[in-house]
């Protein structure tokens, strides 16, 4: 195994498996073209001696890559890519369409509970701002949790591909039903449903600008910030 002063020295001679994927060369492509690397050393990233970096001789690569038997299981590779894609786009295009048909169902009690909470916090006098737009906060978290229908979508798209677009688009369906039926009574949902995030499994995805963040600017007649934050 090359010593990390060794590397250094002669970094010119190898190609790292990042950068073999950076020109094209998947996993399989390794495997069947090159097999086993030239050298390994300590990988830089992941300090356990069982997970070394694995370099592979740049003149050996250049070499097999010019091979005519390399041209044609790269073109095979690059049509399996193709239509592996294809595919994962129609899946994530149908799971789309899926959301967009989807009609929120509001909580009948919301109204209710923005009428008691609006008369126990108070909107006059100093310091209005705070509780409203925290009454805000708990109003769209109540009606995140008490839609109907909408737990169990976000659950099951999570699991399918184009999740984290179908999810955005799904929170920013919520979030228009939401702003137009309650909109004027509590206007600081305004300011709060552009917020939050959309929770996909141990993954954590913000909405993107062209989520709710720019429909909430497109009602204020703001432009969007260029990046949404919690």
């Amino acid at each position: 195994m090359l010593s990390l002063v060794d590397l250094r020295e002669r970094r010119a001679e190898y190609l790292s498996g990042l950068e073999l994927r950076q020109a094209g060369w998947t996993p399989a492509l390794v495997r069947a073209l090159l097999g086993e690397p030239d050298a390994e050393a300590p990988n830089p990233v992941y300090s356990r001696p069982e997970a070394p970096m694995r370099l592979y001789s740049r003149a050996r690569v250049q070499a097999v890559r010019a091979t005519p038997e390399a041209e044609a299981a790269f073109q095979v590779s690059a049509r399996r890519r193709a239509a592996a894609k294809a595919a994962s786009d129609r899946r994530a295009a149908a799971l789309l369409a899926e959301v967009e048909a989807w009609t929120p169902q509001l909580p009948v009690e919301a109204v209710r509970i923005i009428d008691v909470a609006l008369a126990t916090v108070g909107r006059t006098g100093e310091g209005r701002e705070l509780p409203a737009v925290a009454l805000a906060d708990v109003v769209w978290r109540y009606i995140m949790a008490t839609t109907r229908d909408y737990p169990i979508l976000l659950a099951a798209v999570e699991r399918r591909a184009g999740s984290v677009a179908a999810a955005a688009r799904l929170l920013e369906r919520l979030a228009e039903a939401v702003l137009d039926a309650y909109g004027e009574l509590l206007p600081e949902l305004a300011e709060r449903v552009p917020h939050p995030p959309v929770t996909l499994g141990t993954r954590g995805a913000w909405i993107p600008e062209s989520g709710t963040w720019v429909l909430a600017a497109r009602r204020a007649g703001a432009a969007p910030p260029s990046t949404a934050k919690g």
